[in-house]
């Protein structure tokens, strides 16, 4: 009997009714049926069914059970027994239903990892399983169900998932990054070691600069003291004893043993004030125009902008040009022997020249002149100079230039020696 879509059976031998279509076997409204002799053929608007008489009064039979769907990422794939996904492939959506007689008392249960044993229930009101954010790895997912009345299960086929790993856990880059980090590690020590090195090098180079500065300012305080002032001086205390000049003779002498204890206090300095160094050129001078008879005038003027008590130089630095002016210029010359001392601040406020100018015979002259006697004058002090210049670039980082100039007449004829020294201010 067909009423408002549900069909029902009577047994007149058992005086029984029994709802065929009531929610549970199938859950379409029966439009219309047919009876055979062993089926009866229900049609609805989605569907037609077929059921055979001789299991309306079995209760244990179970359906069977399709997986529908397969969803990736909200995409649906086609059904298959294996995917490969990337490790960013892990939303995943199973859709299943049962489409037997008696597919709306299923129960459902299943499986999804294939090291578990235990199998989970499904809501008895879903139809679909969704996993997110599953890790990387191999899922084999499992599904079953059967009738509350049944005692068998119906199983669909099962599906395998194999999720990759990120490239940053598979094992060809977990091996790059230990050969990149071995590497790495190798280069810094490495690169450690060389540093070490260069610093011991330098090290061993500073200890050689010292050395040679030690060395430097030895070879400076014989070529300070050298045998000629030493015997000029002390011939002129002699002269001026015997000429019965004792007040000359006790001048020259107090005046020469500040200037040999100026000369050794200051050489066991590396650097220092130029008031110090212009106090111990202005010594050295009166005692050299006491040699000279008082026959040269020298001068010397410092600029008022540059700070002469704090601006340093090297020790005793200035006074060798002073020496060759007045032993190689000035001494071969008969009068008027003129010595200027200056100190002026460059434009650029970044050096201090000190400029030593003569009105001697020329260095051309005086080296001829040398050539002919016999007892030619060594001068060690402006060679020293040159190595310690060379000494203060590399170890100070100081940039220290000489300038030496040969002055003319308008005639063209030598007229002296100008010796520029640029110090830097800082």
């Amino acid at each position: 009997m067909l009423s408002n879509g549900n069909l029902t059976r009577y047994d007149p031998e058992h005086n029984k009714l029994k709802m065929i279509s009531n929610g549970n076997s199938f859950s379409e409204v029966v439009n219309d049926y047919i009876i055979t002799d062993k089926d009866v053929i229900t049609f609805s608007s989605k569907s037609i069914y077929r059921i055979p008489k001789n299991i309306l009064d079995k209760r244990n039979r179970t359906a069977p059970i399709t997986i529908t769907d397969v969803k990736l990422q909200e995409m649906s794939l086609p059904i298959d027994s294996l995917y490969r996904l990337n490790y960013d492939e892990n939303e995943i959506q199973i859709n299943f239903n049962s489409t037997g007689y008696g597919a709306g008392e299923m129960k459902y249960e299943y499986i999804l990892n294939k090291d578990e044993d235990t199998w989970r229930k499904v809501p008895s009101t879903l139809k679909q399983l969704d996993f997110a954010s599953l890790s990387p790895g191999e899922y084999r997912f499992k599904l079953r169900g059967k009738r509350s009345s049944s005692l068998e299960y119906q199983y669909a086929t099962p599906i395998t998932f194999m999720i990759e790993p990120p490239y940053w856990l598979s094992y060809w880059f977990i091996i790059l990054m230990v050969a990149i980090v071995i590497l790495m590690v190798y280069f810094l020590m490495k690169y450690q070691q060389r540093k070490r090195n260069k610093r011991r090098r330098l090290e061993v180079q500073q200890l050689l600069n010292e050395k040679k500065l030690a060395s430097l300012k030895l070879e400076n305080i014989r070529s300070q003291m050298n045998p000629h002032f030493v015997f000029n001086s002390l011939n002129s205390i002699q002269d001026f004893i015997v000429s019965n000049e004792r007040e000359l003779a006790s001048g020259y002498l107090v005046k020469f043993s500040r200037l040999i204890r100026m000369y050794l206090d200051y050489s066991q300095q590396d650097e220092i004030s130029l008031t110090q160094e212009i106090n111990a050129l202005k010594l050295y001078l009166e005692l050299e125009k006491m040699r000279f008879d008082d026959e040269l005038n020298y001068t010397i003027s410092i600029d008022p902008a540059i700070n002469a008590d704090q601006f340093k130089v090297p020790s005793l630095f200035i006074q060798p040009y002073v020496e060759n002016a007045l032993k190689h210029g000035l001494l071969h010359k008969k009068a008027n022997r003129k010595l200027a001392i200056s100190g002026i601040l460059s434009s650029s406020k970044e050096y201090v020249k000190i400029i030593i100018e003569d009105n001697g015979i020329g260095r051309l002259k005086s080296s001829e002149i040398n050539k002919t006697r016999s007892n030619d004058h060594q001068s060690f002090a402006t060679s020293v100079n040159d190595k310690r210049v060379q000494l203060y670039k590399e170890q100070l980082n100081k940039q220290i230039s000489i300038d030496i100039e040969d002055l003319y007449d308008q005639n063209k004829t030598p007229a002296g020696t100008r010796v520029t020294i640029a110090l830097p201010l800082t």
